[in-house]
């Protein structure tokens, strides 16, 4: 690479040439005549150039403006920039409808804005300019604050002024010239014995090492191509944490060290990092922390204060000083016990995680954590981490209800489910939490008694058809009549559908039923469908929700519109008229 800036007086003009490999720019002034000439690349242009990058790409001021102009001639205007002094040669990916990305010259330029000295760099998705103080971009609380920038480089180094202010006696107080290098933590991993590993509600994305990265450097992990992974632990144990860096020049430090503190005591001792190949990227090696996870459940949310938020800090002298260079933020949820296997499978949706966590933020006992999910339940307001504004719904389409999705991982891929759906749903939180099969067992409910014969009966007498002409034996099928009905059995067939009990997200769901699955806690009935309960018998359960039970003849179509219905039995209180056994 060839760089240099050059000032020559010949006569009476003065020339100032900026070279960057074969890219020059260049203002000459005639003395006797005031007459300016400015060129790029040996063309003469209408505006005075500052600075030429590597690629050809020129800042420059038009009036009051700072803009940008690149080798091929467009040119845009500087956002917010009052005075610029120096740009690079920088690219950014943008990210494409299709998944690619396509490398944009999107050059770093330092200068001033209204507030301060910044720095200015487009981003690709959005084509707005980025421009974050350079102060805010030093380590906070270090004592320092820059307040003149001269030059930028290629690796992103920037040659400046700063004033110190701070507590290191070792370092004087007031301005000083700097080099500023960019110390960038583009990933992090976590890992450990008791660490679990979590999926995507649609179970289509493994969250698997590294579980944080920033390939933009814009210091989030939230743009297209990157992610912030949840991860799980197991309370009272002591995480693993590692992490990648990118340093310009790293491979001139051997003593290179770095560190990081966490909530609740989390310290990831000084370890020596790893320079690669590049000379540029360094790497941590996943590192048990000195303290363990509470012992307690816990929820610690990146989006929010609750957030895992890691202070990393670097030493370039073996440890005899620090520096903090970047804060990292993430979701960990922190279990009761280590998730439990089971006849259905283990499950590891983050949203099973993220209810039983959040609910249980805080206990330390199986009841208390069995009383804040169940409160949860009986909110009828349950949400998926990939759906927050919109709550999992109950038989949300009542017109098909035989499209109803069914069991636990249709329910977080979709957010509608059937009883069985819910059942699971309740039993997985628990099971995750460490819970065993021996104390949360599922149940299901079918009417006792067979009213088929005496509806086939009843039907032909009443609409003067043999029913099993229009309906095969899978279509006629014994039920129960979730409240609330007005029933009679001197009229079968005029069963009056009323406002129902709300179940979850569903304020008037559909009310019959060929069975009904339910979750047994120590003794204890859960109907998690409605948030009913718990109850301690089977009977009290019924008498809380049923109003009566008889048949239904289901329409081929499946259409719920044309149901027939009728009605066998009242519901008889303090009798039992449901089957109750294991599912």
């Amino acid at each position: 690479m060839q760089f240099g800036a050059g000032y020559n007086q010949t006569g009476t003009t003065v020339t100032t040439t900026i070279a960057k490999n074969n890219h020059t720019a260049g203002t000459s002034t005639n003395l006797g005549t005031s007459v300016t000439t400015n060129t790029l690349d040996g063309a003469a242009v209408n505006f005075q150039p500052v600075d030429i990058s590597t690629a050809g790409a020129v800042i420059s001021y038009n009036g009051a403006s700072c803009f940008v102009r690149y080798s091929d001639a467009t040119q845009e205007t500087i956002p917010g920039a009052t005075s610029i002094t120096s740009l690079n040669h920088a690219t950014r990916n943008k990210h494409n409808a299709d998944g690619s990305v396509t490398p944009m010259e999107c050059p770093q330029i330092v200068g001033w804005n209204s507030t301060g000295c910044a720095l200015f760099q487009k981003n690709p998705d959005t084509n707005a300019y980025e421009s974050p103080l350079l102060s805010q971009l030093v380590a906070p609380n270090s004592g320092w604050t820059v307040n003149y920038v001269m030059a930028i480089n290629d690796s992103g180094c920037i040659v400046g002024g700063a004033n110190y202010s701070g507590s290191n006696t070792n370092i004087v107080t007031g301005q000083h010239g700097c080099l500023l290098i960019p110390v960038q933590v583009t990933s992090v991993s976590f890992d450990g014995t008791k660490y679990w590993q979590l999926e995507s509600d649609d179970a289509t994305t493994q969250y698997s090492a590294p579980q944080w990265t920033d390939t933009n450097g814009n210091y989030n992990a939230s743009d297209p191509g990157e992610h912030n992974y949840a991860v799980a632990y197991t309370r009272n144990t002591k995480p693993k944490i590692g992490a990648t860096f990118k340093i310009p020049g790293a491979s001139n430090w051997t003593n290179l060290k770095f560190k990081a503190t966490g909530p609740d005591g989390i310290s990831i001792p000084a370890t020596a990092g790893t320079v690669g190949g590049d000379g540029v990227t360094v790497t941590l090696a996943v590192t048990e922390s000195t303290t363990a996870l509470p012992n307690t459940v816990k929820f610690y949310n990146w989006a929010d204060s609750i957030s895992f938020t890691l202070n990393w800090s670097m030493s370039v002298d073996g440890g005899s000083t620090w520096t903090s260079i970047f804060t990292t933020k993430h979701t960990v949820y922190v279990t009761l016990d280590d998730p439990s296997p089971n006849t259905d499978g283990q499950h590891f949706e983050e949203t099973l995680f993220y209810l039983g966590c959040k609910d249980a933020n805080g206990v330390s006992s199986q009841t208390d954590l069995i009383n804040d999910v169940w409160t949860d339940f009986q909110s009828r307001a349950m949400h998926r981490v990939s759906n927050l504004s919109s709550a999992m719904t109950y038989y949300a389409n009542s017109a098909n209800p035989y499209s109803t999705h069914n069991g636990v991982d249709s329910l977080m891929a979709f957010g509608d489910g059937r009883c069985g759906s819910y059942q699971q749903l309740m039993m997985q939180i628990l099971y995750d939490q460490g819970l065993p099969e021996s104390t949360v067992k599922p149940k299901v409910v079918t009417p006792n008694t067979d009213y088929i014969s005496q509806a086939l009966t009843a039907y032909q007498a009443q609409y003067g058809v043999d029913p099993t002409t229009i309906y095969d034996q899978r279509n006629v099928r014994n039920i129960f009549f979730v409240k609330n009905w007005t029933l009679s059995t001197s009229t079968p067939f005029s069963p009056v559908d009323l406002p129902d009990i709300p179940a979850q997200g569903n304020s008037n769901p559909i009310a019959v039923f060929g069975d009904h699955a339910l979750v047994e806690i120590n003794g204890q009935i859960y109907d998690p469908s409605y948030g009913d309960g718990p109850y301690s018998s089977v009977i009290d359960w019924q008498d809380a929700s049923i109003d009566g039970f008889g048949v239904q003849f289901i329409d081929p179509t499946g259409l719920a519109a044309n149901f027939v219905l009728y009605v066998g039995k009242l519901e008889t209180h303090a009798t039992q008229n449901v089957n109750y056994n294991d599912q």
